[in-house]
């Protein structure tokens, strides 16, 4: 399913092979289902962490059978 993950908050204190661990606060909006907060760990490279801020909306991909399991395009 196809969806939107829109970022409440973005931090990182942690690097893993010099690319930062974020923690983002995400709001889902799943079509068919509503929206859902969530927090998640995410390693990324420093330009996509860079673009992550408060009010972000990115693009997501929702497996039908467990809307929790999704993955964010960066």
């Amino acid at each position: 399913i196809k969806g939107t993950a829109t970022v409440r908050e973005a931090g990182s204190h942690v690097t893993v092979n010099d690319m930062p661990l974020m923690s983002l606060k995400l709001e889902l909006d799943i079509p068919g289902v509503g929206t859902q907060q969530v927090s998640r760990r995410e390693v990324m490279p420093v330009f996509t962490a860079n673009r992550m801020a408060p009010g972000l909306v990115l693009p997501a991909h929702f497996n039908p059978r467990d809307p929790a399991d999704f993955i964010l395009v960066w």
